[in-house]
């Protein structure tokens, strides 16, 4: 990356030169640790901490702290000291190489990958601003799980079939009242009292569903169509992972912070094809330092960075999870629950990125039945219990929709 930086003069005297080579074996030398806190113990005074005006105080009469929320009041000498800090991470960025762990020496561009922030100062939302402006399309349903137990052994053979499962795929695409289609991102739900047969010796039906929108190589269409044909015995974690977070403040996820598009890649896998996630996660909390009134605010979806880029996505303003359009369209969207909530995407602008990637559309549902008797049954809990799980690859083709639920991990 420094390299295509230089002109090809510059390159060709870095060639001849090897200044790295000397450092190959043991890396490239560190800045001392020693050092550095011994600059910011000096520069803290410099800035003003004094012992006759500060100690006093500091130790008398804030106290001792032995948690993080004791008190609101910081003490002065360590506002200096993260004055300090950050002047120290400044130079070193400008003067010295950023090494990670195990990866290749590069310059540190991004201070907020190397030292995230006490407060998101972009993310306006909270119980001293307003509440989240949630944005959901009119007309969206979303599937509801009830059942009816009977028998012990009626419960469990119910586990074995799809039966009383709805239809799925007529909630992945749908249409508003604006004349907007849209897809189903991400959806999770449990059936009504689902962890009533956890806790109870009676007899009981359970299930939960997941569903959630990745992209594949449109190459592997034809696996997925064989995927229909047996039964899935891996059992993938790359399946269920619930994304990632990033560090990028809320209002840096904008077009107009991203001047170029970061590699969307088909980094995950599963029985047999590799696929990408479209979103990453959020949290307006950004330690348990944070006092900007956001404690309650819960994690949400934001879009890759790669479609924010490209199709010029950015957040509706501070206070909402929506995404929109250059124009102000909504585009993304996703109303957070404890058990995930409802994320949604419109068709076209989803389509639109898959298309210029060669990638196809297609929707990963899971689907769980539990029954039985209850677990307080412990000395036949084996023979009295059963577990089912379904899963299944949905895409939209020409002639309708092809996936099949199958049964997956036994």
């Amino acid at each position: 990356m420094l390299l295509g930086l230089l002109s090809a003069d510059l390159k060709k005297e870095y060639q001849r030169l090897q200044p790295l080579a000397k450092y190959r074996e043991n890396g490239i030398p560190k800045f001392s640790l020693l050092k550095g806190q011994s600059w910011v113990f000096n520069r803290a005074l410099e800035l003003g901490w004094d012992k006759s005006l500060h100690e006093d105080i500091e130790r008398s009469r804030l106290g001792h702290s032995h948690g993080k929320h004791d008190h609101h009041i910081e003490r002065i000498g360590k506002k200096y000291q993260h004055i300090a800090f950050a002047e120290l991470v400044g130079y070193l960025a400008d003067y010295h190489w950023y090494l990670d762990w195990d990866s290749e020496p590069r310059i540190l561009s991004q201070l907020e990958e190397f030292d995230r922030a006490d407060i998101d100062a972009t993310y306006l939302s909270g119980c001293f601003s307003k509440p989240v402006q949630r944005f959901l399309p009119d007309n969206l349903s979303v599937p509801q799980l009830a059942f009816f137990p009977e028998s012990a052994e009626s419960n469990i053979a119910w586990t074995r079939t799809l039966r009383d499962i709805p239809d799925l795929k007529k909630y992945l695409i749908q249409s508003d009242t604006q004349g907007y289609h849209w897809c189903l991102q991400h959806y999770f739900c449990r059936s009504h009292d689902y962890m009533k047969g956890f806790n109870s010796s009676d007899p009981f039906k359970s299930a939960q569903v997941s569903i959630e929108l990745i992209l594949v190589d449109q190459a592997e269409i034809s696996h997925l169509r064989s995927l229909a044909t047996r039964k899935i015995s891996e059992n993938n974690h790359d399946i269920f992972e619930s994304g990632w977070s990033s560090y990028e403040l809320f209002g840096q996820r904008s077009f107009r912070h991203l001047n170029n598009a970061p590699t969307f890649k088909l980094s995950k896998r599963a029985v047999g094809f590799n696929f990408g996630r479209i979103t990453q996660n959020y949290s307006p909390k950004y330690n348990d330092y944070d006092r900007s009134g956001v404690s309650e605010e819960m994690d949400f979806y934001a879009p890759h960075q790669a479609l924010i880029s490209e199709l010029k996505l950015r957040p509706k303003d501070g206070w909402s999870s929506l995404f929109v359009t250059e124009d102000g369209s909504p585009a993304f969207s996703h109303t957070p629950a404890s058990l995930g909530g409802i994320a949604v995407i419109r068709r076209d602008v989803i389509e639109k990125f898959a298309n210029a990637h060669n990638l196809k559309i297609v929707w990963r549902v899971w689907v769980e039945k539990d029954g039985g008797l209850g677990t307080n049954h412990s000395s036949r809990w084996k023979e009295q219990f059963s577990r089912r799980d379904f899963i299944g690859f949905f895409f939209d083709e020409v002639g309708g929709w092809q996936g099949e639920l199958i049964p997956f991990r036994d």
